[in-house]
């Protein structure tokens, strides 16, 4: 990535930028009148910011006593590498409140066996259930009532839209984190292509929150690029299940030659991607995204890709239980956790992450037990 300087003098030079994006390629239809110094410094202090690490959690208020212990957590697992993780923050948090912690498995392509999930976590009675990423609407009527009649929350993250209101409680990582991170992408984007990119976004339509991220990016290249364009390239669970996502992006980017860049909205589904761009003949593309994976982070120190966007999902899942407990106690400060910190990850700094997960703050567990009133773990 550029440096600040250099960010700087390309927002400069590009003026102002704006695109739209869809299923199909549009230009910008009209352009701004121009980037002003006061214009040029926000951009220079948002691109400090998002290379920034992350130091503190969401929260900041500590609850009003020590939580109870001997409680029961359920996490209901869509077989994502990412979701994994938040399910490895949920788990890690119930450790150091002394909770147990299990897991049910659902298949995110069939609503039914969510729903069937739910009732099954239902029936071993615990004290919280939590699920990332599936859309409210799939979770059926009657387990919605069934949970609300046994008087068990249902802690949510990455979802959106989402309507709150008992038995459903959250949501980290929800519309305002990924409205974040998409106008962070799209900053970075308008800077690198000089405001004069055009970007293939792949977007995963059957998790609803990243349509939030899609929705910011396309809005933010828009407001700010009138020379860019964007191109949204949908896939579905669909896709993931045939192993076909890849490939439907780079059919793509072969039929649209001179779009050079290629987001994707989840680090795990570019995984692969510059091994089947080779075999197509593509050269010279810009690779990056929302939320890097291991995969992600091992080709930008390669220099094979370019950027990347950092999210802790371990801290989401922190974040799900820090709700839980205050749903518990009736505790203020739920809405704190539905921003989950963010950074870009580019060359220049891919060095901070030493292994193989993006978990910034590394002490986030530790942050969360000092508002918990609980001994700090290791």
């Amino acid at each position: 990535m550029a440096t600040l300087s250099a960010l700087a003098a390309m927002l400069i030079t590009a003026a102002a930028c704006s695109s739209s994006g869809s299923s199909s390629s549009t230009a910008n239809s009209s352009a701004s009148a121009g980037v002003t110094a006061g214009d040029v410094a926000a951009m220079q202090q948002a691109a400090q910011k998002y290379l920034a690490v992350p130091t503190s959690i969401p929260q900041t208020v500590a609850l009003p006593g020590k939580p109870p212990t001997g409680k029961s957590v359920i996490f209901l697992f869509d077989g994502l590498a990412a979701t994994a993780r938040i399910g490895a923050g949920v788990q890690a948090a119930a450790k150091a409140l002394g909770w147990s912690y299990s897991e049910l498995n659902y298949d995110p392509a069939s609503p039914a066996t969510l729903q069937q999930a739910l009732l099954n976590a239902l029936a071993k009675k615990p004290t919280v259930v939590a699920e990332a990423g599936s859309p409210q609407s799939t979770f059926g009527v009657s387990a919605i009532a069934a949970y609300k009649k046994a008087n068990v929350p249902i802690v949510l993250g990455s979802v959106a839209p989402v309507q709150l209101g008992d038995p459903i409680y959250g949501t980290p990582a929800g519309q305002a984190s990924e409205v974040n991170v998409g106008k962070e992408l799209a900053d970075w984007f308008i800077a690198d292509s000089g405001g004069k990119g055009r970007a293939l976004l792949e977007n995963y339509t059957s998790a609803p929150v990243l349509n939030v991220f899609r929705d910011a990016f396309i809005a933010e290249v828009k407001a700010n690029c009138p020379d860019c364009q964007t191109k949204v390239v949908p896939v579905t669970q669909a896709n993931v299940d045939a192993g076909t996502l890849v490939s439907t992006v780079v059919s793509a980017a072969r039929v649209n030659p001179s779009y050079k860049y290629i987001f994707f909205d989840n680090g795990e589904f570019g995984d692969g991607v510059l091994s089947a761009l080779r075999a197509a003949g593509l050269s010279g593309m810009i690779i990056g995204g929302r939320s890097i994976d291991p995969y992600g982070e091992a080709a930008i120190k390669a220099g094979t890709e370019q950027v990347w966007t950092g999210q802790s999902y371990f801290l989401q899942g922190e974040a799900i239980m820090d709700v839980a407990l205050r749903v518990l106690l009736n505790a203020s400060g739920v809405s704190n956790d539905d921003v989950i910190p963010t950074q870009l990850i580019t060359k220049a700094n891919v060095s901070e992450i030493t292994g193989p997960y993006y978990d910034f703050p590394a002490n986030s567990l530790q942050q969360y037990e000092k508002l918990w009133h609980i001994p700090a773990a290791s």
